[in-house]
C-alpha cells in the first residue's frame, strides 16, 4: 500500500512520490522477497480545504472538473510524478490545494515495479481511477515493451457520464458538459518514463451548480401538470387562505386549455414555471422537438402573463440529484434555454392511483423529518386523484405552520425577486407579435369552449329529441290501442 504518503489528517502533498514509492519498497524487501510484493498503486486524491484541514477524497475526473470549472492550470511535478493545483472556493473564500495521480503517475510506478521484479501492481480505488491507465495496466512493462508501447494512446482523455455537483440545494444549473481533453508528454527515451505531462485542454464532465441550501424550518410547495379547471382554483383557494406562496409548473396544452386560471395564477402572486408542451419525456424525444417544447409553454406564458420565465422542472425527472443521462439530459437542455432547473427532495408520490390524503401527508412528514431537503413536489392535475392532494394540502400547511415551520417562494429561496425570475416582457416588436399570439389563444381558448359548448347543447337536444320521440310513440300507441277497444 505504497500510498497516503500525505492523507487526509496531515497537510497537503502528493498521494505516492516516485522516489517515496521506491524507499517503502526498498523498505518492504528487506523483509520479503520481491518476487512476493504486490505494489498498489494510490487511483484517486486529496481535496484539502486549507483553512479547516478537512480533507475530501476526490477521483480522478472530479479532480478535473474542479480544474475546469475554477480555470486552474495542472502541474505534472517531474520529480513526484503526481498532479496539483489549486483553487479559490468563492462561496466560502477558502483556497483548496488538489492533489492526485493519474495514468502518467501509474506508468512510470509500474516501469519501476518492473524494474524491481514486483511480483505485480494493484489499484486502488476501482472506479476513481484514469481511465488511460487500462491501456497498458496488462501490459509487460520491462523497458523493452515499454518502447513498444504508443504514447499517443494517452493524449487523448476521453470524458465520462459522471456529474460532479458544486453547492447544496435543489436548484439545479449546469455548468459545462462533457467535452474530450488534449494532453502533451515528454518521454524519458533513456528510461523509458513519461518525464513530462501538459493537460493543454482540460476534459470535463457534466458539471452542476446546485442553489438553495436554506434553514431546516423552510419549505416550498410546488405543484406540477395543470392548471386543470377543477383541482388548480380549489388548491389557489387553500393556498389564499394560509397566505402561503407556491410555484406552479405548467404543461402548455393544459395552460392553453385554461387562459384564465393561468392569469390568475399570475395575478394572485404565484410563481409560473415550464413544464414542457406536451408532457413528454425530454430525455426519450429528440433535442429539436425538447427544445420545441419549452419554446411554445414559456411563449403562451409570456403571451398570457406579459412575463417570461427561467424556471424549469422536467416531466418524469424532477430528482435534485440527477445522476442517469435520463436525468440530466434535461437540465442540459433547459440550461441552453437560460432556465434554472427546480429540482426536488420531497416527492410524496400523489399522483400515485389510489393514494389517499393520508399517506401523502405521512411521506411528506417524514421526509421533511429526516431533513431530505425543502422543496415539496405535488400534483395540481393528472386525474381524480387530486382530490386527495386538495385534502392533504389543507392539513399539511397549518400542521407544519404550527411546528415552526414557514412556507416561502422559490424567489426568496434564491435571494431574488420574482421578476427576476419571471422577467417582464419589453415593448418592442417581440412584444406585439407576442401580444398576437396571446390573440390567437385567446380566440382558440373560447372557440374550443363555444364549440364544445355547443357540441354539449346538440347532444343534449339530441337527447332531448329521442326522449320526446320516445313520448310521442308511447302516446301514439296508446292511442291506437284506444280505438281498437272501441271498436271492439
Amino acid at each position: 500500500m505504497a500510498y497516503d504518503e500525505y492523507s487526509a489528517d496531515s497537510d497537503p502533498g502528493p498521494i505516492s512520490a516516485q522516489r517515496w514509492i521506491e524507499a517503502a519498497v526498498d523498505q518492504c524487501a528487506d523483509k520479503i522477497p520481491s518476487e512476493k510484493i504486490v505494489l498498489g498503486l494510490g487511483a484517486y486524491g486529496y481535496d484539502w480545504p486549507g483553512l479547516d484541514n478537512q480533507d475530501q477524497n476526490v477521483t480522478y475526473q472530479q479532480a478535473l472538473s474542479r480544474a475546469h470549472t475554477s480555470k486552474s492550470i495542472i502541474d505534472f511535478d517531474d520529480d513526484t510524478y503526481g498532479l496539483h493545483f489549486s483553487y479559490k472556493d468563492v462561496n466560502n473564500n477558502k483556497v483548496h490545494q488538489i492533489y492526485f495521480n493519474d495514468a502518467a503517475t501509474h506508468f512510470n510506478s509500474m516501469r519501476f515495479a518492473s524494474e524491481y521484479n514486483l511480483a505485480g501492481v494493484a489499484l486502488w480505488r476501482l472506479g476513481s481511477e484514469d481511465g488511460r491507465v487500462w491501456k497498458f495496466y496488462n501490459r509487460d512493462m520491462t523497458e523493452e515493451e515499454a518502447r513498444k508501447f504508443n504514447f499517443k494512446e494517452l493524449q487523448t482523455v476521453k470524458t465520462t457520464k459522471d456529474v460532479d455537483y458544486v453547492g447544496s440545494g435543489e436548484v439545479l444549473n449546469v455548468l459545462y458538459t462533457p467535452q474530450t481533453g488534449k494532453i502533451d508528454l515528454k518521454i524519458d527515451t533513456a528510461d523509458m518514463l513519461i518525464s513530462e505531462e501538459k493537460y493543454v485542454k482540460i476534459p470535463s464532465t457534466f458539471e452542476v451548480i446546485t442553489y438553495g441550501e436554506t434553514p431546516d424550518n423552510v419549505l416550498v410547495l410546488t405543484f406540477d401538470d395543470g392548471p386543470d379547471k377543477t383541482f388548480t382554483p380549489q388548491i389557489i383557494d387553500v393556498l389564499s387562505k394560509y397566505h402561503v406562496p407556491a410555484a406552479f409548473f405548467v404543461v402548455g396544452l393544459q395552460a392553453e386549455k385554461n387562459l384564465p386560471i393561468l392569469k390568475r395564477l399570475y395575478k394572485e402572486g404565484f410563481e409560473i414555471g415550464n413544464h414542457t408542451f406536451t408532457h413528454d419525456n425530454i430525455a426519450k424525444i429528440s433535442t429539436d422537438r425538447a427544445l420545441l417544447e419549452m419554446k411554445l409553454t414559456r411563449l403562451l406564458i409570456e403571451a398570457v402573463t406579459g412575463h417570461s420565465t427561467i424556471l424549469f422542472r422536467a416531466p418524469y425527472n424532477a430528482d435534485s440529484e440527477p445522476t442517469t443521462m435520463e436525468e440530466i439530459i434535461p437540465v442540459a437542455l433547459a440550461r441552453q434555454q437560460n432556465y434554472l432547473d427546480i429540482g426536488e427532495n420531497i416527492d410524496p408520490e400523489d399522483w400515485e392511483v389510489g393514494i389517499s390524503a393520508d399517506t401523502i401527508m405521512a411521506r411528506i412528514i417524514k421526509d421533511v423529518n429526516n431533513k431530505r431537503g425543502n422543496i415539496i413536489l405535488l400534483h395540481d392535475a393528472g386525474g381524480e386523484t387530486r382530490k386527495e392532494t386538495v385534502k392533504a394540502l389543507q392539513r399539511i400547511i397549518p400542521y407544519f405552520q404550527s411546528r415552526g415551520y414557514r412556507f416561502i417562494s422559490l424567489s426568496e429561496l434564491l435571494h431574488k425577486k420574482r421578476d427576476d425570475l419571471m422577467p417582464s416582457i419589453p415593448k418592442g416588436s417581440g412584444y406585439y407579435i407576442i401580444q398576437f399570439n396571446l390573440a390567437l389563444a385567446t380566440i382558440t381558448y373560447w372557440a374550443s369552449n363555444f364549440l364544445q359548448s355547443l357540441f354539449i347543447i346538440f347532444i343534449l337536444l339530441g337527447i332531448g329529441r329521442l326522449i320526446f320521440m320516445v313520448i310521442l310513440m308511447i302516446r301514439e300507441r296508446k292511442k291506437k290501442n284506444v280505438i281498437l277497444l272501441m271498436r271492439q
